[in-house]
C-alpha cells in the first residue's frame, strides 16, 4: 500500500484493482489543524450506494463525502466500505489506507548531480539537489577517497585514477535532535591527466534503444588528435563523434583511444577510456496504452505500429481489434481493460492491463497534459484548473506529484510512460490520461526554459490569487533592465514559459481588486523593494525552477498628516516636463522600512494620507534608474506637504531643484558644483533654530547628517564630501524638523 503524505492542497489517494463489479476507493486530506476531508471516488451511483466509514479513531460516518474532526494529529488507518447496486446486482467492497492528519512531519531526500571540470577530468563539481523541510538542514559528503566535506555543493579534486563512490548524507535537525536523515550515492570514474586524457559520453536515440550517439570530451594540450573507437561488437570508427547501431541485445564495452601528434608527426601522447553500455530492445513489442475518458466513454490509444495486431478486452465483455478504439460503457464503475499485441515479424507478444474508472460526471473532467523539456527538468502542465480538481501524477520513473503543473527531474535520457489522474469533486468525475514522454538530460533542442512560483503575503499565509508578476530581463552587455512579460497569478501560481537562457528578475504587485492591495508593497524576488537589491535568477536554473515571492508588508500607524506631489518627465536638468502616470511611489521611514505605496495618476499626482508625524523618504521606484528620494517632515506645525516634486530623467529620478518651503529659510545655494572635497551651503535663516543637512547617494542612502544651531540672518555651512565616492548626490535641508529645500550636486 502506498501512502502519500500531504498537507494543505496535497492529497492522499488510494485505489484498488479488483475484478469485482464494484471497487471502493477514497481520497483524503487535511490542513495543519486536525480536521480531515474525505471524498468517495468509488465511481458507483451515490443514489444506490450505502457508505460506511471508519476513521481509525473510533469515529464513523455513513455520508458519501464526510468531514471528520480528530482529537490529535498523526497517522490514522481509514476504511471505506460500500454496498452498491450494479446492473441490478448487489456488490460490496472495502478499501483502507493510511492518512496523516495535521502538520506535515519533517522530510528529507538526498540527491546530487556532478559535472567534470573543463580543466581536468579529476576535478568534479557536485550540485546539491536535496529536498528537505522541517528544521535546520545539514550536509555530509564522502568523496570515496577518505576525504569529506560539509559544504552544500562542493568541488573536489581526486589525486589518482579510479572509480569512486560518492555519497551525500542529509540530516534535518529540530527540537534539539535529528528528525530525518537520508543518503544518496553515485559512482564516478576518474582518470588523472597525463598530457592527454580520453573521455566520452553517450546517449540513446529517441527512436531506437539500440542506436547510440557518442560524444568525445577528451582533453588535449595541442597537436593533431586522431580517434579510434571500439564499440565492443567487433566494429570500429575513426570519427570524433560517431553514431553506432547495435544488432543484438547485450552488454558491450565501448572504448575510445586518442593519439596526439606534434606538427612533425611524432606521437606525443596516447590514452584510452572505456565504458560499459547495455543494449535492450525488448520494448519493441510493447502493449502499453493510454486512455482518456469523459462520462461513460473512454478513448484508448496504443503505439499503433503497422506490424502489430491488436486485441482489446474492455472488461465488460466487449472487444475491439483496431489500434485506437473508443468504447462507451453501459454503467458507471471500475473495469479492467487489457490490450494484447502480436508482432508476427519478430515473434513477439505482450499484454498490458489497467483499471478504467468511468462515471456520468461532467465534461470538464479532463486529464490531457502537455510537457516541455528543459536543460535540467521536464515541465508538465495539466491545462485548465478549477477549485474542485485534484491531480495525481506518475512520471514513470518512480516519482509522483500532486501539483497541477509540476516539474520532474529525470536522471537519464529515456522514454517514460507518464500518467495523470484528475479528480473533479464537484462533477463526481475521475479521469486518467497516459502518454509517452521522451525526457532526461540534453532533451531541450530549442534551449528554452520555464520559471514558475507562488506569490505569498508572508511565509505563513496562503498565496494571493490576484497578483501581477513582472518578468524582467537583465542585459549584462548593456547593463539595462526591461520588462519582457507579465502574468496574472492563478490561485497564487505563475509560470513563464519558453524563456531564452539569460538573467531575469521577478516582481509581484497585488492587483487593485486584491483584498490586501493596500497592505503589501510591490516586491522583488527575495523580499526586497528596490530593483538594485533584487536577486538575479540565471536561466537555466537547475531542477528546481520554482521561485516564491514573499511580499513585503507596509506599516502605517496612522496620523493626521498628508504628503502629496507630482511625478514629471524631466525635460532637462533644471525644469520638469510632462506628467508621468503609473510610477510606483513609496513612503518609507528613514531606515527604508515601508509605510505606504501608491501609483501616480494620469496627471502625475500622488498622495499619502493618514500619515503619522515624523520624517520620511518619498521614493519613486523606476526600473533601472537610481532614485534620489525627497526627505519630508510632518509635524504638528506642518501637518501637510502637498508639493513634493519628483522628476524622472534619463540618468535617474530626482527631487526637483526648488525650495519646498521658504517659511524658514530662503536664498539657498550650494557651491562649487561640482564639488571636489568640501562645499559651502549658504542660506538666509528666518529665525533661530536647528538646521539639519542630509546628503543622500544615488541609491537613496543617507551618507552624511550634519546638525547646526543658527541665528537669524545669512549663514554659510561647510559640507565635507572628502570621504564620499564620485557621483551625483542630493542635499536635503530641514529647519527644526520642517522640510526647507532640496538640491542636487556632483562630487568629482
Amino acid at each position: 500500500m502506498k501512502n502519500l503524505l500531504i498537507t494543505l492542497s496535497l492529497i492522499i489517494a488510494g485505489y484498488t484493482a479488483s475484478m469485482a463489479q464494484c471497487t471502493a476507493s477514497w481520497m483524503g486530506w487535511s490542513t495543519s489543524n486536525v480536521t480531515a476531508t474525505f471524498v468517495d471516488s468509488s465511481g458507483t451511483d451515490p443514489n444506490t450506494t450505502l457508505y460506511a466509514w471508519d476513521f481509525g479513531d473510533g469515529g464513523t460516518s455513513t455520508d458519501q463525502n464526510p468531514i471528520h474532526q480528530y482529537a490529535t494529529g498523526g497517522w490514522y488507518f481509514v476504511c471505506l466500505s460500500i454496498e452498491a447496486q450494479v446492473n441490478g446486482a448487489i456488490c460490496r467492497d472495502t478499501y483502507c489506507d493510511s492518512l496523516y492528519v495535521g502538520q506535515q512531519p519533517s522530510s528529507c531526500q538526498a540527491y546530487f548531480g556532478s559535472t567534470v571540470s573543463p580543466n581536468g577530468n579529476n576535478t568534479f563539481s557536485f550540485t546539491n539537489y536535496t529536498q528537505a523541510s522541517g528544521g535546520n538542514v545539514y550536509y555530509s559528503w564522502d568523496f570515496g577517497d577518505s576525504t569529506t566535506s560539509t559544504s552544500t555543493s562542493p568541488t573536489h579534486t581526486y589525486s589518482t585514477s579510479g572509480t569512486y563512490t560518492v555519497c551525500l548524507t542529509v540530516a534535518v535537525g529540530a527540537n534539539g535532535g535529528i528528525v530525518c536523515t537520508d543518503t544518496y550515492c553515485d559512482t564516478i570514474s576518474i582518470v588523472v591527466a597525463s598530457g592527454c586524457q580520453s573521455y566520452f559520453a553517450y546517449t540513446f536515440s529517441p527512436a531506437s534503444n539500440n542506436t547510440v550517439s557518442f560524444t568525445d570530451y577528451s582533453q588535449t594540450s595541442g597537436g593533431t588528435v586522431s580517434y579510434i573507437w571500439s564499440f565492443g561488437d567487433s566494429t570500429t570508427s575513426t570519427l570524433a563523434n560517431p553514431t553506432h547501431t547495435y544488432v543484438t541485445n547485450g552488454a558491450y564495452t565501448a572504448c575510445l583511444t586518442i593519439t596526439v601528434a606534434n606538427p612533425n608527426g611524432v606521437i606525443t601522447c596516447t590514452d584510452t577510456y572505456c565504458k560499459t553500455i547495455t543494449i535492450s530492445t525488448s520494448g519493441a513489442c510493447d502493449a502499453t496504452f493510454g486512455f482518456q475518458n469523459v462520462g461513460l466513454t473512454a478513448d484508448f490509444y496504443s503505439s499503433a505500429l503497422s506490424n502489430y495486431s491488436y486485441n482489446w478486452d474492455f472488461g465488460d465483455s466487449s472487444f475491439s481489434y483496431i489500434p485506437n478504439p473508443s468504447h462507451t460503457y453501459a454503467a458507471a464503475g471500475n473495469y479492467i481493460a487489457c490490450l494484447t499485441v502480436v508482432d508476427s515479424a519478430n515473434s513477439c507478444t505482450d499484454t498490458y492491463c489497467v483499471t478504467v474508472t468511468v462515471n456520468g460526471g461532467g465534461s470538464n473532467c479532463s486529464a490531457v497534459f502537455t510537457y516541455q523539456n528543459g536543460a535540467m527538468g521536464t515541465y508538465f502542465s495539466a491545462g485548465t484548473n478549477t477549485n474542485n480538481q485534484y491531480y495525481f501524477w506518475d512520471f514513470g520513473d518512480g516519482n509522483t506529484s500532486n501539483q497541477q503543473n509540476p516539474v520532474n527531474f529525470y536522471s537519464a535520457v529515456d522514454t517514460y510512460y507518464v500518467c495523470l489522474t484528475v479528480v473533479d469533486v464537484a462533477n463526481s468525475c475521475t479521469t486518467t490520461h497516459c502518454d509517452y514522454v521522451y525526457a532526461g538530460s540534453n532533451t531541450n533542442p530549442n534551449n528554452v526554459y520555464d520559471l514558475q512560483g507562488l506569490a505569498y503575503s508572508d511565509s505563513s499565509s496562503g498565496a494571493w490569487s490576484e497578483a501581477l508578476i513582472y518578468l524582467i530581463s537583465f542585459d549584462s552587455l548593456t547593463q539595462t533592465l526591461s520588462v519582457v512579460d507579465t502574468q496574472t497569478t492563478q490561485y497564487g501560481y505563475f509560470t513563464f514559459r519558453n524563456l531564452a537562457a539569460g538573467s531575469y528578475l521577478l516582481k509581484a504587485a497585488l492587483l487593485p481588486s486584491a483584498p490586501a492591495y493596500n497592505d503589501f508593497l510591490p516586491t522583488y524576488y527575495q523580499s526586497v523593494l528596490f530593483w538594485y537589491d533584487a536577486a538575479t535568477i540565471s536561466v537555466p536554473t537547475g531542477p528546481n525552477n520554482f521561485y516564491s515571492i514573499y511580499m513585503v508588508p507596509g506599516n502605517n500607524p496612522g496620523g493626521p498628516g498628508f504628503i502629496g506631489g507630482n511625478v514629471n518627465q524631466g525635460a532637462n536638468k533644471q525644469a520638469s516636463g510632462d506628467p508621468l502616470s503609473d510610477v510606483q511611489v513609496m513612503l518609507l521611514n528613514m531606515d527604508d522600512s515601508p509605510v505606504q505605496y501608491t501609483y501616480s495618476s494620469a496627471s502625475g499626482g500622488f498622495s499619502f494620507d493618514n500619515v503619522a508625524y515624523g520624517t520620511y523618504k518619498v521614493y519613486a521606484e523606476v526600473l533601472g534608474k537610481p532614485t534620489y528620494p525627497n526627505i519630508v517632515t510632518i509635524s504638528a506645525a506642518n501637518e501637510s506637504v502637498e508639493d513634493v516634486a519628483v522628476v524622472v530623467e534619463e540618468e535617474g529620478v530626482y527631487s526637483s531643484v526648488k525650495e519646498v518651503d521658504p517659511t524658514y529659510v530662503d536664498g539657498t545655494n550650494f557651491y562649487p558644483n561640482p564639488v571636489a572635497s568640501a562645499g559651502t551651503l549658504s542660506f538666509n535663516a528666518k529665525e533661530a533654530g536647528t538646521i539639519t543637512v542630509r546628503v543622500l547617494n544615488m541609491l537613496g542612502q543617507v551618507v552624511l547628517i550634519q546638525n547646526t544651531q543658527v541665528l537669524p540672518g545669512n549663514q554659510a555651512l561647510q559640507i565635507d564630501m572628502s570621504n564620499q565616492q564620485t557621483g551625483a548626490f542630493i542635499l536635503s535641508i530641514s529647519f527644526n524638523n520642517n522640510t526647507a529645500a532640496h538640491m542636487r550636486f556632483i562630487k568629482d
